[in-house]
């Protein structure tokens, strides 16, 4: 690199700068070194204009406020922050390795000096390998920093190794490593791991910064004011490889040998330890301990040490399995601190009080550090001069050579055979032929195979495309058909050059390919190049009229990744002809593919070295009908899969080889396969998608789902709303189709960060079967079933789990539930979801008692988050009671433990209407039938004892079901009279109607709501009345009127006016209202004039017509007119609304409102209604009026009831029912025990 450059930009690539991003090691240290490098490059090199520019992975940027304190502010002025986007090829790969191509992308538009990233997910591999091969980035200095990858993390957190996803992940960071320019060693025991794992360049920097000072930071201790219990604090990520469960084993020998007051105070981030996140998992371990715990888990790294400083007492840390930044800040600070590590580690610091990873160690050590104490606080000091004060000065990155660009014009000028294989396209036949005319690189033959095509007309043209290649030396030979192997062999056996290129007849080599595949072989030596590809489906893409779709970006060679993966590269590669012969080619198995993967893996067990160029050098053609998914090969898919893994099961033992299989056969998710009417499948066994990998997280949100997208999106998006995010979702699609799922997945890919698992059943296995599996495919601590119909409002989550946790020392605590909106929907023509009604389900609930529950199920499984530890004393959902599993569910854990109500409607319970059928229907619906079926068979099971753990019924159980009689009894009988008051109000409806239409067919009533006249009565406006938000006012202008506005949007002016003599003579009156908006309304705001109505009842189903003598002034010469049915508890019935045109001058202006009809059950006294003006939008206007007249109007025959019957069809049905119960109900009277005749027949909503 060259020192006298007067400009210098410096690169920080972080993985978040997310709320997250001040609690996470990797940011901080990074972000620690970038303050230190900056302030060393400006004190060095003040000649140059040096700027830092720092790069987050996540579209983010919400703790930039909070992390950016670690620069002055001198420094700040030099520090840009940039998002990563997708660049306009997006590429084919799983979201976790998406940024490595992202990030080689974005570089290629810029132009830095250094580029500095950790070693976690490896996303300079593109770029390292890039600058390895030539292509690009030639002077930059690529800086890896080592603190942990990701296979280390899971071995030192003791988690599994169970996704596909970290094979990909250490490929990647492993080939960061070896091609870095300098490496930055945060963390002692990560690269000891790396060590026999990686093979670093000779002329590679290797920079030892774990800890440099041997003299913990001088602080000055001053004696408490007050005496204060002495702590014991763990510091360290709560999880295994900061040695959480080490320090509680030794928690429990430490308090049996003290007597003063003791606390223990753990701090640091939550991990999870052994399938429990940890705040559970310390709670559990300390319930025995009988002092004070406290948890501080949300603080950033910065406040956590300024937290310690003000305690009294000892900190614990532990490097035994990771040196982590916690640790190696606190032992720094001259606080009390016992230091737990590995006898194989050096000492440090000689002062410090070591112990080894021994309980009993820790807790002697703990004890004598508390009894020798004094009580005195500490002056707190920052994370960042503790970081600081334990490192020597950086060494600078000047003086790294420079890259050499890849020379394509090859002396050597090596001879390349290129072989195309065809069958049946003679037209991309010719395509492909005429892109390698188009080659740059001139030493080249080409030999096309035909491989026994059976049609004449294609043979016909394949002698003309002959005659014309044989003019350019290049030749076409014809085989019997054996598939691709046998073609390629029959090929290579038939050239002559020292490479072989290997092309399909529907591939288009770009012009470049040849010599640059050739330049990067004879530059590496590597005996076999891929490259990458960009994807195209038709001649517009090829002629760069549009970018390509996708563009598929291989890594290179891995053997472990090899197995569920092809990492290496397309079949188009180029081959050293004598590493193609002693490999032995490709196999010739007829009917199925694989056959280059299967090469690639020999090659790579072999030792032969494959490079991938991380450029496109050819185009591979897709048909509409899907990327990468020939018929053949989903028809075949296990016996390809099975092909490429054949030489690990030749050259391994056989214990391994079985492994192989193993592993590749429960990764795997095969498709099934229609055979004639019936669908075959293996068995119901669950397939786990590997479409990422599932971090851990508090919450698991289950969620059931089987070809129903539309709903499937906005569940996904009511999790995503959620101001609660640490949680995981799985989808289990139940015998749906997985492709359905993918694609709405597919869609919030970025949002959903790697969160979510999806499950497939090949066939449908039942409700509670779903439940169960995906309950069994994550280890939350809380778990709430989210089926794929339901939603949440924003904060469901932080409600409910902020309950759980203020009560985590209650364990009779099962769960917890809230209230629901019942939400009554249907899904339209063209998949809109239309809202009919809204109201809450359960409000009347406040306790939740066995008895209420026995009568019914009291909540939705979309309203309760429970415990796991709950649910594994009280057994899975039991999958023989099918659509009441979830009411099974719900008695058992109320038996066992308590659940909590919170008395708010958190959660939205959906139902579709009975016009809504199909997949999309309602279970409550559409299965009405089955419920009934399933709550007989239910209620049979446990009066028998079966599933019970007594078969005999005890007291309190024939008690409790006497208890059940009673309610129900007592419910029949107010329901009875409730239906016997329904139908005599009918009878008298009946009577008023048949007097109506005698009287007049056309007007039912005339009824004048409204006179207000010409506003004599109006005493002026009074004050304007906000709420609590600042965003909602109104002001009353005369009695019923009302003036309704965004409080902080909208100004205006009203006043009463007298009529001027030249003006219209008004009936009424000389005076009028005046209103006037002298400015903008802006953004979302608004501006209505409304009136209210005393009742509901004479408006249902009717209409209404409005009057009025007014004019309008403003550019926008008509109203929006509307209204709404206001009906208690926040339920509203909107009106359809109208666009009404107004005069400009004083005139009479009529218009008329039709209004939904309202099921009479719902309305109640109290209820309102009212119509609303909306006035003009975002511009001035002055309005004037007089004389409003509101009067009830006719009833309109085409008036639509639920979009099924009119409303005349409607009440004709509801009369023929109600005379036809009032005569049975005559003949037959309430019966002594007051039991309902059983043969009444009506229609009516239960309250």
């Amino acid at each position: 690199m060259k020192s006298n450059m007067l400009k210098k930009n410096l690169a920080f690539i972080v993985p978040t700068l997310g709320e997250i991003a001040a609690q996470n090691e990797e940011v901080i240290e990074l972000l620690m070194f970038a303050t230190a490098h900056l302030e060393q490059e400006i004190r060095l090199n003040p000649d140059q204009n040096i700027s830092c520019t720092i790069i987050t992975v996540e579209p983010d940027t919400a703790g930039w406020q909070s992390v950016c304190s670690l620069f002055s502010k001198e420094l700040l002025k030099k520090v840009t922050v940039e998002i990563l986007k997708e660049p306009v090829t997006p590429n084919l790969a799983i979201a976790g390795q998406k940024p490595a191509y992202n990030f080689y992308e974005f570089l290629k538009d810029r132009a830095f000096s250094e580029v500095h990233s950790i070693d976690r997910c490896g996303v300079v591999y593109y770029p390292t390998l890039a600058k390895q091969l030539g292509l690009y980035f030639l002077d930059t200095v690529f800086v890896v920093h080592v603190m942990g990858g990701t296979i280390f993390n899971k071995e030192v957190q003791d988690n599994l190794l169970d996704d596909v996803g970290a094979l990909m992940d250490d490929l990647l960071e492993r080939g960061s490593l070896e091609r870095a320019d300098a490496i930055i060693v945060h963390d002692r025991l990560a690269w000891q791991w790396y060590l026999d794992k990686i093979y670093p360049r000779d002329d590679v920097r290797i920079h030892d910064w774990a800890w440099d000072q041997v003299e913990p930071l001088a602080i000055e201790a001053e004696p408490a004011l007050q005496e204060s219990p002495q702590s014991i604090i763990y510091y360290g990520s709560l999880s295994a490889d900061s040695g959480l469960p080490l320090f509680c084993d030794a928690i429990g020998r430490v308090l049996s040998e003290l007597k003063t007051p003791t606390e223990i105070v753990f701090v640091g981030t939550p991990h999870a330890i052994g399938g429990m996140d940890a705040a559970s998992y310390i709670r559990l371990r300390s319930r025995v301990w009988k002092v004070p715990v406290t948890i501080k888990r949300d603080l950033s790294i910065d406040d956590e040490i300024k937290y310690i400083f003000g305690l009294s007492g000892v900190v614990v840390c532990n490097t035994v399995r990771r040196e982590n930044l916690r640790a190696r800040l606190i032992k720094n600070s001259g606080l009390p601190v016992i230091h737990v590590k590995h006898p194989q580690h050096s000492q440090l610091n000689v002062d410090e009080q070591t112990c080894l990873a021994n309980p009993g160690q820790i807790a002697n050590r703990i004890v004598e550090t508390l009894q020798s104490l004094s009580n005195h606080h500490f002056t707190p000091s920052s994370a960042l001069k503790l970081w600081q004060t334990g490192h020597a000065p950086l060494q600078t990155f000047e003086n790294i050579p420079s890259s050499a660009p890849l020379q394509t014009e090859n002396h050597t000028n090596p001879k390349v055979s290129v072989c195309i294989t065809h069958f049946s396209r003679p037209k991309e036949l010719r395509r492909a032929l005429a892109s390698l005319k188009q080659q740059t690189y001139k030493n080249f033959d080409v030999l096309v195979v035909d491989d026994g095509s059976p049609n004449p007309e294609v043979q016909k043209e394949l002698e003309l495309i002959k005659e014309e290649i044989e003019l350019l030396g290049w030749r076409l030979l014809v085989q019997e058909n054996r598939y691709l192997g046998a073609a390629r062999n029959y090929g290579s056996r038939h050239m002559s050059g020292d490479y072989l290129l290997f092309m399909d007849d529907d591939n288009v080599a770009k012009p470049q390919e040849i010599s640059t595949m050739v330049a990067v072989a004879e530059r590496t030596g590597a005996e076999i190049v891929t490259t990458f590809c960009d994807v195209f489906e038709t001649e517009k893409t090829l002629s760069g009229v549009e970018p390509p779709p996708m563009r598929f970006t291989p890594f290179g060679s891995d053997p472990a990744l090899g197995v569920f993966s092809n990492c290496y590269g397309d079949a188009n590669a180029l081959y050293k002809r004598q590493a193609f012969d002693k490999l032995g080619g490709f196999t010739e198995d007829y009917g199925i593919t694989h056959e280059d993967w299967e090469l690639f893996c020999r090659a790579s067990i072999e030792g032969v070295e494959i490079v991938c160029v991380p450029e496109p050098l050819f185009w591979y053609r897709v048909s509409e009908g899907g990327m990468f998914r020939g018929e053949q090969t989903q028809l075949h898919k296990s016996a390809n899969l099975r092909r490429h893994i054949r030489p690990y099961l030749e050259q391994l033992p056989y214990y391994q080889a079985k492994l192989i299989q193993l592993a590749q056969g429960l990764l795997t998710d095969l498709p099934v396969t229609p055979v004639g009417p019936e669908t075959r499948v293996a068995g119901p066994h669950q397939l786990r998608s590997s479409y990422e990998q599932l971090p851990y997280a508090r919450v698991a949100i289950i969620t059931r789902t089987k070809d129903r997208p539309i709903l499937l999106r906005r569940a996904i998006r009511s999790a995503l709303d959620q101001t609660f995010q640490d949680w995981i979702m799985v989808i289990v699609n139940d015998g749906g189709n997985p492709d359905t799922v993918k694609f709405v997945v597919e869609e919030v890919a970025d949002e959903v960060n790697r969160r979510i698992l999806m499950v497939h059943h090949p066939i449908s296995m039942g409700m509670q079967t779903a439940s169960n599996a995906g309950i069994n495919r994550c280890d939350s601590d809380f778990i709430v079933i989210h089926d794929d119909d339901d939603s949440w409002e924003p904060n469901f989550l932080a409600r409910t789990v902020s309950h759980l946790d203020t009560h985590g020392w209650n364990p009779q605590l099962g769960g917890v539930t809230t209230w629901s909106n019942l939400i009554v929907e249907h899904i339209d023509d063209e998949d809109g979801i239309v809202t009919h009604n809204n109201y809450i389900f359960n409000d009347k609930l406040y306790n939740l008692s066995l008895v209420d529950l026995a009568i019914e199920n009291r909540f939705p499984p979309i309203s309760f988050i429970f415990r796991r530890a709950a649910l594994e004393t009280v057994g899975p959902y039991r999958e023989q009671y099918g659509v009441l599993g979830d009411w099974d569910f719900h008695l058992r854990m109320l038996r066992r433990f308590n659940i909590d109500v919170i008395p708010e409607p958190l959660a939205n319970y959906h139902h579709r209407t009975n016009t809504t059928t199909g997949a999309y229907g309602n279970s409550v619906h559409a299965q009405n039938s089955i419920h009934r079926a399933k709550r007989t068979e239910f209620i049979n099971d446990l009066i028998r004892g079966q599933g019970e753990e007594e078969a005999e019924m005890s007291l309190a159980q024939l008690l409790t079901m006497g208890e059940i009689q009673n309610v129900l009894f007592t419910q029949q009988q107010q329901e009875f009279e409730r239906l016997h008051e329904y139908v005599a109000t009918i009878e008298q409806q009946i009577k008023q109607l048949s007097a109506q239409a005698n009287g007049n067919s056309a007007r039912l009533q005339t009824q004048n709501f409204v006179r207000n006249g010409d506003f004599r009565i109006w005493p002026g406006p009074s004050e304007s009345v906000k709420d609590t938000t600042n965003t909602y006012a109104y002001s009353e202008i005369c009695p019923g009127f009302v003036i309704c506005y965004d409080g902080h949007q909208v100004t205006y002016e009203v006043e009463r006016r007298t009529w001027r003599e030249n003006g219209l003579n008004l009936s009424s009156g000389k005076n009028y209202l005046h209103i006037e908006n002298k400015g903008y309304t802006k953004g979302g705001s608004w501006f209505n004039l409304e009136c209210a109505f005393p009742e509901v009842a004479s408006l249902s189903g009717n209409t209404i017509v409005i009057s009025a003598i007014c004019r309008l002034k403003s550019p926008q010469n008509w109203f929006t007119v509307g209204g709404r049915f206001e009906l208690g508890n926040g339920r509203q019935v909107s009106w359809a609304e109208q666009v009404v045109a107004v005069p400009r001058e004083f005139a009479r202006w009529t218009f008329t409102i039709k209004c939904p009809a309202v099921q009479k059950e719902a309305l109640q006294r109290g209820h309102q209604a009212r119509f609303i003006i909306k006035l003009p939008h975002n511009q001035p206007f002055e309005l004037d009026l007089a004389d409003v007249q509101v009067e009830l109007g006719i009833r309109p025959t085409e008036f639509m009831y639920n979009g099924k019957f009119s409303f005349q069809e409607r009440a004709s049905m509801v009369l023929k029912k109600a005379k036809r119960s009032w005569k049975r109900l005559r003949a037959n009277p309430l019966s002594s025990n007051g039991a309902v005749y059983k043969n009444v027949d009506i229609e009516y909503t239960s309250q």
